[in-house]
């Protein structure tokens, strides 16, 4: 199964690439995008767990919501966000939280269990509740504020939880001021 979603990926950008380098017309490439995404959603019903692989997925869902407006696209991400309760990896004991590769919930600081903070922020910006970047935010001060300087030391990494940073710290500091201004 998770093959499937790499050619999903995989189609998903060269649609929006090779195929607008063909002069196709706008709604010639969302008509692709529509026809892609409309097929993943329906053939995964249940929006899946936070991992890298299905976050990577949402994050493109999000891209598809976005181009086309399609309001489905954005109750998809949403409701897998709510299932989620929008964290990555679970664990609330920060003694036992790690970084390395893994797949359990023990696992909040290594990067496949952040990607999908990027959609639980574009959630946020459509409709702020801090609710929705409370558990990044939560994640990423306990990493700053900590001596280490390898929690990313693979390729990936560079597009799983590192623009993250920048966007849940942006948006936590928003956040901070609005709150004192109420």
């Amino acid at each position: 199964m998770k093959s499937h979603k790499y050619i999903f990926l995989i189609l998903l950008f060269f649609s929006t690439t090779t195929f607008s380098q063909n002069n196709l017309s706008r709604q010639e490439i969302i008509n692709i995008i529509e026809k892609a995404n409309n097929y993943w959603q329906s053939t995964h019903i249940t929006p899946g767990n936070p991992s890298w692989d299905v976050s990577a997925y949402h994050t493109g869902n999000m891209e598809a919501y976005f181009i086309t407006k399609n309001e489905e696209y954005l109750k998809y991400s949403e409701v897998w966000a709510k299932q989620n309760q929008w964290k990555g990896a679970k664990s609330n004991d920060k003694s036992k939280w790690k970084y390395s590769y893994g797949e359990t919930d023990n696992y909040v600081l290594f990067g496949d269990w952040q990607i999908c903070f990027q959609t639980y922020i574009d959630l946020y910006n459509l409709s702020p509740d801090s609710i929705k970047i409370a558990r990044a935010s939560e994640v990423l001060e306990y990493q700053m504020k900590t001596p280490n300087k390898d929690y990313w030391w693979w390729a990936d990494g560079l597009y799983m939880a590192m623009p993250i940073m920048t966007n849940t710290k942006c948006n936590y500091i928003m956040t901070q001021k609005l709150s004192e201004k109420i």
